[in-house]
């Protein structure tokens, strides 16, 4: 029997299952989701998927900053990884100067809301640039307040802090051998297309496909055109080197 790579997905900013609910669906395997809850850092949240990786060869799916956790996961368990999935994502650490002082500031507003006004009011304010124009109000957006309001101030607080302290995933990036799929929303304004293109020259097996009409949400927004990428690029790649 063929030693097929189990398939481990890592949902972004509070996040949780419910992100890839939709995606998943769509895979007679679907493998496992890990959420890091009480975490405040980017290698804090990849320790949880390396011990939930057990040994076992895996292919990583991450969105937003589940991929940046799956490019540090990467880069720790090396060839044990088959292949990674990069949705809605980067690669750059905290910019500095007053690019970074923005960021900051801007985090930093809504840490205070979540705890001032509770997650979701805070859920309602942050969906406003994560979804394309055409799905706010829709039943989309309230699915992704819900889930936001799942969590707490206090996993909202750890989950920016990681974002800040967030490493520069390049030199891993550029050193990957496992084929690497990049998706991204058409309609994406925090992690646009063209951040995706700048990770697509850097790794050696890459491929960038952009998916319309989804901004930063893509797996709520698109899900079965994301899953349909998936599948063909597993096909195509990862499921071709394990024979």
């Amino acid at each position: 029997m063929r030693d097929e790579p189990a398939l481990i997905w890592l949902p972004g900013l509070v996040c949780d299952e419910a992100v890839w609910t939709g995606v998943r669906t769509r895979f007679e395997h679907p493998g496992q989701v890990i959420t890091y809850p009480n975490a405040r850092s980017i290698a804090d949240m990849a320790q949880r998927v390396v011990a939930a990786a057990a040994g076992r060869r895996v292919t990583l799916i991450g969105h937003s900053m589940g991929g940046r956790v799956a490019i540090e996961v990467a880069r720790q368990l090396g060839p044990a990884v088959r292949g990674l999935v990069l949705a809605s994502t980067g690669h750059q650490p905290l910019a500095d100067g007053e690019a970074g002082e923005l960021e900051r500031a801007g985090r930093a507003k809504l840490v205070a809301l979540a705890r001032t006004d509770g997650m979701r009011a805070m859920g309602r304010a942050w969906v406003q640039g994560m979804v394309r124009p055409e799905n706010l109000g829709s039943p989309i957006e309230a699915e992704i307040v819900d889930m936001i309001a799942r969590h707490t101030p206090e996993t909202f607080e750890g989950h920016v802090q990681a974002l800040l302290g967030r490493p520069d995933a390049t030199p891993t990036l550029a050193a990957l051998q496992a084929p690497t799929l990049l998706l991204c929303g058409a309609q994406d304004v925090w992690s646009p297309p063209a951040r995706h293109a700048a990770i697509h020259r850097i790794v050696a097996r890459g491929e960038l496909q952009i998916v319309e009409a989804a901004g930063h949400m893509l797996p709520m927004e698109q899900p079965a055109l994301m899953a349909q990428a998936i599948l063909g690029w597993l096909q195509r790649t990862v499921d071709g080197d394990a024979r």
